[in-house]
């Protein structure tokens, strides 16, 4: 409801996306990330990038009701002089990691980060970084670029969630740019590949989270996310 709000006041935004990782986001900064919004830069926090960036009033509503800011910003999303821009900005928001807008991008910032977490040594050992993708996203070949280089690496820091919510900007996926079978393709890009039935399901998520932060299996992670774009909405 907070990203409805923020997108009605701004009259512009993506709800489709904004709404399929909702429930995801929930559980991301309710049960499975470490962070401190008081304090953006901990330096022990877990790292959250939101890849397909124009679903980010979802993440926006998220990271006020958290404590990153006060959610009375969110009816300044998108305005000019606002720290909430149409896609986020990291040097003017709290709680965004990277600066983002072009899609395929921000996968292999990912790669990069988790590489060098792990190579600082025991320190940053046991932290995680996650990255939200859209399933059109997957379109772009560097996303698959990174997929390489994480499995390559064998990144188990890393995870990878996919919004599977079956529509891009222009049409379904499947009509546009096929990607199944989408798990096939992870495993062989030697990644642990999971798969959540119904990613509106909390319980289900929260299962599976607390799975895949526990327990390292030497291999990059990634998560089938299957959503409704625009859930909830008649």
């Amino acid at each position: 409801s907070y990203a409805v709000f923020s997108m009605t006041c701004a009259a512009l935004g993506h709800p489709g996306g904004s709404f399929s990782e909702a429930e995801f986001l929930a559980v991301m900064y309710n049960y499975v990330l470490r962070f401190d919004g008081r304090e953006p830069g901990w330096s022990q926090r877990d790292v959250f990038y939101l890849s397909k960036c124009h679903a980010c009033p979802g993440l926006y509503a998220a990271l006020a009701m958290v404590g990153y800011f006060d959610v009375r910003d969110l009816s300044q999303y998108g305005a000019w002089g606002s720290h909430l821009e149409s896609h986020p900005d990291s040097r003017r928001t709290p709680g965004i990691e990277v600066s983002g807008g072009s899609l395929g991008q921000i996968p292999a910032v990912a790669v990069g980060r988790a590489l060098g977490m792990r190579r600082r040594g025991p320190d940053d050992g046991n932290r995680m970084v996650y990255v939200l993708i859209g399933d059109g996203e997957c379109n772009e070949g560097s996303v698959w670029e990174a997929f390489m280089a994480a499995g390559h690496y064998r990144l188990d820091n890393l995870v990878f969630i996919i919004d599977n919510n079956k529509v891009q900007a222009k049409g379904f996926v499947q009509q546009d740019m096929a990607i199944e079978p989408l798990r096939d393709k992870l495993a062989a890009f030697n990644l642990e590949p999971w798969e959540v039935r119904n990613g509106h399901n909390v319980a289900e998520l929260v299962d599976l989270f607390s799975t895949l932060h526990t327990q390292r299996r030497g291999k990059p992670n990634a998560v089938i996310l299957n959503t409704v774009k625009g859930k909830n909405i008649d």
